[in-house]
């Protein structure tokens, strides 16, 4: 990876946790977070190839609701298509169900 394939940094005051902009290039304040571009989503496929292979069976997405659903949908369909008996879980931790809702039916969520 190289510094094309990464959104810049941006800091995030207050609600901005839960609001619209809260997907991409805030890094809790502390890193640069990935683009969801065909070479890094190919270069996570090939990581999780490595892991099944492995027998892993189960995937937990960290911080699920900061990321952009088609991009986390990517990957739980690729999981699935990979290890249909794979368990995955998305961490959201939100009481609102509208924070849930985009994830219905993927997978666990909190």
């Amino acid at each position: 990876m190289d510094r094309e394939d990464f959104h810049p940094w941006k800091d995030m005051m207050g609600d901005d946790w839960d609001n619209e902009n809260r997907f991409e290039g805030w890094g809790a304040g502390e890193w640069s977070d990935l683009k969801a571009t065909e070479k890094v989503l190919l270069r996570h496929q090939r990581h999780l190839d490595i892991l099944i292979e492995a027998g892993v069976k189960g995937f937990r997405f960290d911080a699920a609701k900061h990321i952009r659903p088609r991009t986390l949908k990517a990957y739980v369909d690729y999981i699935r298509q990979m290890c249909p008996d794979a368990y995955i879980y998305l961490e959201v931790l939100s009481d609102d169900p509208e924070q849930h809702a985009p994830f219905l039916g993927w997978a666990d969520t909190t």
